[in-house]
């Protein structure tokens, strides 16, 4: 119950980036690195892309806010996880949270998708997908309460799937606390 819970309260404070369905272009990685390569069709790595904008979890947020462009609003809040803030941008079809710790430099924390109008992953899933297309997409998921989580490195993709058997939320998260 107590994870089902912090995994709401995780998902509605992270914003999912959108991801451009099918848009012609070169795909820019955005990362602690800052490197650039193409993003395959079947991803084997949990990254948002948005407008060919990779927003890696973890990674540097400087450059990934200046290729998004001036978010819709944001706003602040004080972080429960670290001694930081963190602050959230929200984007047509996205949610983006960078946390700016006291000591140390700001970093992706998360990504929510909040809608289907322009946003979905790499690999196709979006708000209203089929339940079914979560194992098809991402292989073995680990379910939990509705909740299924695919974990690469220190990057977390969680789906939820409401009663009427359709994706009802997606989310990315960074997982600095499990490391």
């Amino acid at each position: 119950m107590k994870k089902t819970l912090t995994a709401i309260l995780l998902a509605s404070l992270i914003l999912l980036a959108c991801a451009a369905c099918g848009g012609a272009g070169e795909e820019t990685e955005i990362s602690a690195n800052s490197s650039q390569a193409s993003v395959p069709p079947v991803s084997t790595e949990l990254v948002f892309v948005h407008a060919g904008t990779r927003v890696v979890m973890g990674g540097n947020p400087e450059p990934v806010l200046a290729a998004l462009g001036k978010p819709l609003n944001s706003y602040e809040s004080i972080s429960c996880a670290v001694d930081a803030r963190d602050t959230t941008y929200r984007y047509q079809g996205f949610e983006l949270t960078v946390t700016y710790p006291s000591l140390g430099e700001p970093y992706v924390m998360g990504v929510h998708i909040t809608d289907d109008t322009t946003a979905a992953t790499p690999e196709g899933l979006y708000i209203g997908s089929p339940g079914e297309d979560i194992q098809r997409l991402y292989g073995p998921v680990t379910e939990d309460s509705g909740f299924y989580y695919c974990s690469k490195g220190l990057t977390r993709l969680g789906l939820h799937v409401g009663s009427d058997g359709a994706v009802d939320q997606i989310f990315y998260e960074y997982l600095f606390l499990d490391a």
